[in-house]
Formats: structure tokens, sequence, C-alpha cells
């Protein structure tokens, strides 16, 4: 098999939510003799990332450089995802900055990664300088940016706000991303609100398909409210 085909394979247990097979496809990949490629760290260290496991996922990163891979933009955005859900927003600052250095292009995805890693750490006005910062590089408020937003203020206690971001980018008719919903299931629980279930609807008028992380949020925000069923 080639490496995109390996790949493939990569992407579809990581799909199917088998992390270890995923890795295991990677390995395979290296005793059959094929160069994994900057594609088939960024899907490892996404999925390690969004996981929540930052070990393997800073692995990866570790063994995708010292095998003279250029880390890109996508790598970069997982890896500050990471630091950012272990807490660790120095190293996500420094990532960036390294990027700078390096002159990898930095794309909203990035400042995405950013913006949440300094909403985890409680710092608000630090996510907003990130996001006009953003701005300031020509990025204007997408699916991508928003979901950040939201999940910063969010984070730092600040739910209604949150929520006019949302309406906000209704009338300005955004499309919208998974992500976007799953920090509207979270505002159910920090609101007091019903929204739980009415993400799918607000979901399926924006022609949005609901993912694993969507049911998650939906499932871990009845659980709060104390609604089994």
């Amino acid at each position: 098999p080639s490496t995109n085909t390996y790949n493939s394979f990569v992407r579809a247990n990581i799909n199917a939510g088998r992390l270890d097979e995923a890795e295991l496809a990677l390995k395979r990949m290296k005793i059959g003799g094929k160069q994994p490629n900057v594609v088939s760290y960024n899907l490892l260290i996404r999925a390690a990332a969004d996981a929540g496991d930052t070990r393997m996922a800073f692995a990866m990163f570790g063994e995708m450089q010292a095998m003279l891979i250029r880390p890109n933009h996508e790598s970069y955005a997982a890896l500050i995802s990471a630091y950012g859900k272990e807490g660790n927003l120095k190293s996500s600052v420094h990532a960036f900055n390294e990027m700078v250095e390096r002159h990898v292009r930095i794309s909203s995805e990035v400042f995405a990664s950013l913006i949440v890693a300094y909403g985890r750490d409680g710092d608000l006005s630090g996510a907003e300088l990130v996001y006009e910062g953003a701005q300031r590089r020509g990025f204007d408020q997408d699916a991508i940016l928003l979901s950040a937003r939201m999940s910063a203020h969010i984070d730092c206690g600040e739910s209604e706000v949150a929520l006019k971001l949302y309406r906000e980018a209704l009338k300005l008719r955004i499309p919208l991303s998974e992500q976007v919903f799953v920090q509207l299931a979270r505002l159910g629980y920090l609101t007091n609100e019903e929204w739980g279930m009415d993400v799918l609807e607000h979901m399926e008028e924006a022609n949005v398909r609901p993912g694993v992380q969507t049911f998650s949020a939906i499932v871990a925000d009845a659980g709060r409210m104390g609604d089994t069923e």
C-alpha cells in the first residue's frame, strides 16, 4: 500500500474512535517501508489532542520532527490545542511564537487554538487580543474563530456573551460548524436554559450534521441537569 492508502487507514480508525488502531496503522506504514508524511502525523496529533491524550499528541509531534518532517500550520494548531487542554498556556504561546520564527503559515485554526488556550487559563483579555491579532492578519470571524471565542467566554464565566456571539453569527449568516453547536450545547447547562436537545434542531436548520462531539456535549449537559432520560 502507498502512504496515502495508509493515511486512509489512519483516518478511518480515527473516525471510528479507535485511536490505538490509528497509531498502529502508522507503525505498520513504517514497518512496510513507507515514509509517513505531514498528513500522517497531523491526523494523529489532532485526534490525540481532541481526545485529551496529550502524551500521544506531544509524542507524535516530537517523532515527526525527529524524522525531519516539517510541521505545518495544522500540526501547530493541534499542538497548541493539546497544550491548552493540559492547562499549559505558556507552552501554547511558545508554540505560536515558534511558528512565527519558522515562518510557518498561521491559519484561523491556529488562532482559534490559542484563543481556546487563553480561555482555559481564565484569561479572556488575552483571548480577545489573539482574536484582534487574527483580524489584523485579515481573518474575518468564521465558524472556527466563532467556536473558539464562544469557548473562551464560557470558560471565563461569560456565557451570555457567548450566546450573543452565536446570535450575531446567525444575523450575519456566517456558515456554522459542528464545533459552534458543541459550544451551544455547553451553554444549555451554564445558562440553565433547555438548549440541549434544541441544539439538534438548530443544527438541522443550519444543515450541519451532528457528530460524536455534539452528542457527547448534549449527554454531558443533560447529566449535569439531572435529566437521565
